[in-house]
């Protein structure tokens, strides 16, 4: 339970100023900072439960003040297209220490001319990053990634540009698409376009705020 006090303080201090709001709560900050206090009431008093309760509400107005958040890191539609509103969510897999946390934001975007589509999304989840980062690891092999690349319909590139690391794929076929990938510590960004345009994916990628990212999730000095 300490650990978890550490956890929920931790994510308070690192709010960035002037996220997005909620209507219904107009000082999100303020309910989170309460509601830490009262599990740590609670806790001390030795009601465990009430303990809990509180601090997975606090947790729950974080992640979605984070997801808010990340929504502003996401490209305005270029001239001549169309988007969706963003999306941002948040949630939990699991339970206790052991529990998966994130946030994530999305958009959609489409183009009238050629009914191109694209969706970029902002994910932040150090645990499932872990799992992304074994996968470039592998892509990293120049054995398998010589491998990958004997296919005609499939290309794969690696990224490494100002702290990102990933990758980009091009696939011919069936899916048809070019999609690219990095990630810059616990944030993944993706870039997935429903067809091969290249010059497309590469705008999209060239228009998310990869240093504000950068900037967010910077230790705090």
């Amino acid at each position: 339970m300490k650990q978890a006090l550490a956890v929920v303080i931790g994510l308070t201090a690192a709010l960035a100023v002037g996220q997005a709001q909620e209507e219904k709560d107009p000082d999100p900050k303020a309910r989170v900072e309460s509601l830490i206090q009262e599990g740590l009431k609670a806790f001390k008093a030795g009601q465990n439960q009430a303990a809990i309760q509180s601090l997975q509400k606090a947790i729950g107005l974080i992640q979605q003040s984070a997801a808010k958040g990340l929504v502003s890191f996401l490209p305005a539609p270029p001239e001549g297209w169309e988007a969706d509103p963003a999306k941002s969510k948040s949630g939990n897999w699991g339970a206790g220490e052991s529990a998966i946390q994130w946030t994530q934001a999305s958009r959609r975007y489409r183009r009238e001319s050629d009914k191109l589509k694209v969706e970029v999304t902002i994910s932040d989840s150090p645990q499932i990053i872990q799992g992304q980062m074994q996968a470039l690891k592998m892509y990293e092999n120049p054995q398998m990634l010589q491998m990958m690349n004997q296919d005609p319909n499939r290309k794969v590139e690696l990224i490494d540009t100002d702290g990102w690391k990933g990758w980009k794929t091009t696939e011919k076929g069936k899916r048809t698409r070019a999609q690219t990938m990095a990630i810059y510590q616990s944030v993944m960004v993706q870039v997935e376009v429903r067809g091969d345009d290249e010059t497309v994916r590469e705008a999209f990628w060239n228009a998310v705020d990869r240093k504000g990212i950068a900037s967010s999730v910077a230790p705090k000095k």
